[in-house]
C-alpha cells in the first residue's frame, strides 16, 4: 500500500510537471508570435500617411483682373490646393481634389482648379478630398474687359480733300464684340497729311502717307495705313453755257477743273473737247468752235473720265 501510494503520488507528480512544462512552451510560443504581430501594427500604424487638411491658394499672375481673387468676366483665376498630412509632410493635391464654385454660374471651375469668370459676382471656391474640406476663398467677377480694336478699312487711298469714315469694333474678354466708332479716341500719326475726327471721318490735307489708330481703356487698335494722293479732279465747268452764232463764224470755249481739295484751274488747253453733230459745229483741241451747219449742236469737255456740263450751241 506504501508503495503504491508512493508511484500513485509520483505518476501525479510528472504529470503535473509535463503540463507545466506544455504550458511554458505553449505560452512560449504564442507570446512570440503575438510580440511580432503587435510589432508589426505598430510599424504599419507608423507609415499610414493621412491627410489632415487641406489649404488653397490662388496662382500669381494668371488671371487677368487687378488682383489674385478678382478677374474680368470671361477671364481665368487658377488656384492650387496642398495637402497636409499626419507624417508632417505636405504637397500638391490639386488634382487630386474635388474643385467647387458656389455659384457657378458668375464663376465655373476645372477639375485642375482653372476658374473662369461666367458672369459678375461674388462666389466662394473650395476643394474637398476624402471628407476634408479646404479653406473656401472669395472670387470677385467684374465686367468684360476690352481686349482688342479692330478699325477698318485697313488700308486707304484717297485723294487730297476727300474723306473717308472709319469704324472700330471693340473685342472683350467674354467672347462679345461691339461697335466703339463713336468712343474710341482717333489719331493720326501725321496731321499735315491727315486728320481724323472724334467720330472716326478722316480728310487727306497733304499728299503722303499717315497711319490711323484708335485707343480705348489702354487698349490700341490696329494700324490703318492712309495714302493721300493729288488731289482728284471732281468736275468741269465749261463757258459759255449757250452760244449762238452764224455759219462760219467761231467761238472760244474756256474749261475750269474744280478738285477734291477745294481748288480750281483752267484746263482748257487740257481737255479732250466734244462735238456732238459735227455737221453742225467742229470744235479744235484748244476749245475753239466753228459753225459749219444750221442746227444745234453740243459742246462738251473730258478729262481723266470727267465730262463737263453740255454747252448748247445753235448755228
Amino acid at each position: 500500500m506504501h508503495v503504491s501510494s508512493f508511484f500513485y503520488k509520483h505518476k501525479v507528480s510528472i504529470s503535473v510537471i509535463r503540463f507545466i512544462l506544455l504550458f511554458f512552451i505553449l505560452f512560449g510560443f504564442y507570446g512570440c508570435n503575438s510580440e511580432d504581430i503587435f510589432s508589426d501594427d505598430v510599424v504599419k500604424n507608423k507609415n499610414i500617411k493621412e491627410l489632415l487638411s487641406i489649404q488653397i491658394l490662388p496662382i500669381k499672375n494668371l488671371s487677368l483682373g487687378v488682383s489674385d481673387l478678382q478677374i474680368v468676366k470671361g477671364s481665368y483665376q487658377a488656384f492650387v490646393a496642398i495637402g497636409f498630412y499626419s507624417d508632417d509632410s505636405s504637397e500638391n493635391i490639386s488634382d487630386g481634389v474635388f474643385w467647387s464654385s458656389t455659384f457657378s454660374e458668375i464663376a465655373m471651375i476645372t477639375e485642375i482648379g482653372i476658374a473662369k469668370g461666367v458672369d459678375v459676382g461674388i462666389t466662394s471656391i473650395k476643394a474637398i478630398k476624402d471628407g476634408i474640406i479646404s479653406n473656401e476663398l472669395s472670387l470677385t467677377v467684374t465686367a468684360a474687359a476690352l481686349e482688342s480694336i479692330q478699325i477698318t478699312p485697313a488700308v486707304v487711298s484717297l485723294a487730297k480733300g476727300n474723306s473717308q469714315q472709319y469704324t472700330a469694333m471693340g473685342f472683350y474678354s467674354d467672347e462679345t464684340s461691339r461697335e466703339l466708332t463713336q468712343e474710341v479716341s482717333w489719331r493720326s500719326r501725321d496731321t499735315s497729311i491727315a486728320t481724323i475726327s472724334e467720330a472716326g471721318l478722316v480728310v487727306g490735307v497733304g499728299v503722303g502717307n499717315s497711319t490711323i489708330t484708335a485707343v480705348k481703356d489702354g487698349v490700341m487698335s490696329n494700324d490703318g495705313r492712309l495714302t493721300v494722293t493729288a488731289a482728284a479732279l471732281e468736275s468741269i465747268q465749261i463757258t459759255p453755257a449757250v452760244v449762238s452764232l452764224a455759219k462760219g463764224n467761231s467761238q472760244q470755249y474756256t474749261a475750269m477743273g474744280f478738285y477734291s481739295d477745294e481748288t480750281s484751274r483752267e484746263l482748257t488747253q487740257e481737255v479732250s473737247w466734244r462735238s456732238r453733230d459735227t455737221s453742225i459745229a467742229t470744235i479744235s483741241e484748244a476749245g475753239l468752235v466753228v459753225g459749219v451747219g444750221v442746227g444745234n449742236s453740243t459742246i462738251t469737255a473730258v478729262k481723266d473720265g470727267v465730262v463737263s456740263n453740255d454747252g448748247r450751241l445753235t448755228v
